[in-house]
């Protein structure tokens, strides 16, 4: 099962089932995939344990995003109707689609962000040095809140 870490400030859209997709780097590092589980990790600080949940994996998109939106959906493959919903969103956010700037603060609050601008603020910020600044390509994992399910907890291992 793929694990993704969270910082704490998304513990409680995770567990409200406000935040159900994440943006991650591509390269270097297995994602989640369509129908399989994914382990979503909150650290609890030094030296305690994680509070992990688990959750049924319904899209896998790759995109390239900037400080208007989705610039590109490169590729996309949803699990089920719920995946195939989120699909239609992000396909709708992408910038060459008629009132994309109207879906993108959907888009952004299911990653638990409050607007567009947040989001890549968060994304500009927490990018790899070798990065650019204008663009980012991303992978997205989408979650269904409705298999979210609480895991065992694992120690911090200072991931």
């Amino acid at each position: 099962m793929v694990a993704y870490v969270f910082q704490p400030q998304f513990k409680r859209p995770i567990e409200a089932h406000d935040k159900v997709l994440t943006f991650r780097r591509i390269g270097g590092k297995v994602h989640a995939a369509p129908g399989g589980r994914v382990a979503l990790d909150l650290p609890q600080g030094r030296r305690r344990p994680l509070v992990r949940f688990s959750a049924l994996c319904e899209l896998r998109a790759s995109v390239v995003i900037d400080a208007t939106g989705v610039r590109r959906v490169i590729t996309a493959a949803s699990f089920n109707e719920y995946g195939a919903g989120l699909e239609r969103l992000l396909r709708a956010c992408e910038q060459a689609m008629p009132q994309a700037a109207e879906h993108l603060p959907r888009l952004a609050a299911l990653d638990g962000f409050s607007s567009w601008a947040d989001l890549w603020a968060w994304q500009l910020a927490n990018r790899a040095p070798e990065e650019p600044t204008d663009s980012l390509k991303r992978v997205l994992i989408g979650w269904n809140p409705a298999t979210l399910r609480p895991g065992a907890a694992s120690q911090d291992d200072g991931r």
